[in-house]
């Protein structure tokens, strides 16, 4: 017969046992019950911020404080004397216009922080280069003298005046070539302008274009040419490869006097008036207004208008429906032609 202290104490045991094996089966009906554990979701995807785009050539920037850079615009000899010349390629913005003599001549623009050795070689201001400087807001002009009219509106338009004759130190002159087709600058020059002179020219205020990586619905065209005067024969040819026209001179690809050569994401030819005014056969430009615009872009080309609606106002280009036209990011060439010049289309 057991104790009755025994009895007790294994009763307490066993008691002890139960209540253990009841508590841990609760435990794992409980388990069971939960949900399980949340686990961290495997992105899809890199979160993507706000994409802002440089309104001088639509490449991304990271703020908005980027999209319109300060510019420069430069005056660049192309009389046959002067060529290679130097710099066009890294111009964001390249305008060929005629001037007398039966010649063309180009304004490059640049961004102010631009990277760019030598540039040239520089020549004189003309009246209708104005309505393209500003364009771009308070941006320096880069020149050597000018045409008396141009002289005369650079002042009364207050433009910030870059000009040779007075800032020759921003300046240099070639010796492997002869004077004029010899002055050249660079950007370390510009930076150093502006950083001297800049202070009441801080506006920077100004519209770019609109630009876009979609397919454009145009003619294709894979090359077109057209001619200003002789030894003035203009083609671009579009590079598949590179979503780019190569430029031709005289049906020879355009090379730069360090053997690079000219390209561009789009080409625009512009028709406007154009009169003689005096006997130096000097030009006056009907570049307010609105004319027949050509726009070549990703292979194709669209026929169109151009508006300009006052002399700081930007150029715009529209299609047949008057639907503005998107670039392509990238370098814009400017081809301003007088009304009616033809164009030969090679596809």
């Amino acid at each position: 017969m057991i104790r009755p202290d025994i009895f007790y104490k294994r009763l307490d045991v066993l008691l002890g046992a139960v209540v253990l094996i009841l508590l841990g089966y609760l435990v794992f009906l409980d388990f069971r019950a939960a949900p399980p554990a949340p686990t961290a979701a495997t992105p899809t995807s890199t979160p993507v911020g706000p994409i802002y785009l440089n309104a001088l050539d639509g490449s991304p920037v990271t703020s908005t404080d980027e999209e319109l850079p300060p510019v420069v615009g430069v005056m660049i000899d192309n009389h046959p004397d002067a060529r290679p010349e130097s710099g066009l390629a890294e111009a964001s913005v390249v305008y060929e216009v005629p001037v007398e003599g039966s010649i063309t001549r180009y304004f490059a623009i640049f961004p102010l922080s631009a990277t760019v050795a030598k540039v040239g070689p520089v020549r004189s201001a003309r009246p209708y280069f104005l309505d393209w400087l500003e364009e771009y807001g308070d941006s320096s002009y880069w020149h050597s003298g000018g045409s008396p009219e141009a002289l005369s509106d650079i002042t009364a338009r207050h433009i910030w005046d870059a000009n040779e004759f007075y800032y020759g130190s921003f300046y240099w002159r070639s010796a492997d070539r002869a004077a004029p087709h010899n002055l050249y600058t660079s950007s370390n020059n510009w930076q150093a302008f502006a950083a001297r002179y800049g202070g009441s020219h801080s506006s920077t205020t100004w519209q770019g274009w609109n630009f876009t990586t979609s397919t454009p619905t145009g003619t294709p065209v894979g090359e077109f040419s057209l001619s200003y005067a002789s030894d003035y024969h203009v083609g671009w040819k579009f590079n598949a490869a590179s979503s780019s026209y190569v430029r031709l001179i005289n049906n020879e690809p355009e090379q730069l006097d360090d053997d690079s050569e000219v390209t561009a994401s789009n080409i625009v030819v512009q028709e406007m008036s154009m009169q003689i005014t005096d006997s130096e056969g000097r030009l006056k430009l009907g570049t307010i207004g609105t004319g027949v615009a050509k726009i070549f872009r990703d292979g194709t080309m669209v026929r169109g208008t151009w508006k300009k609606e006052s002399a700081t106002a930007r150029t715009r280009f529209y299609d047949a429906s008057g639907n503005e036209l998107d670039f392509v990011p990238g370098h814009t060439w400017i081809e301003v032609v007088p009304m009616g010049t033809s164009l030969i289309i090679t596809n």
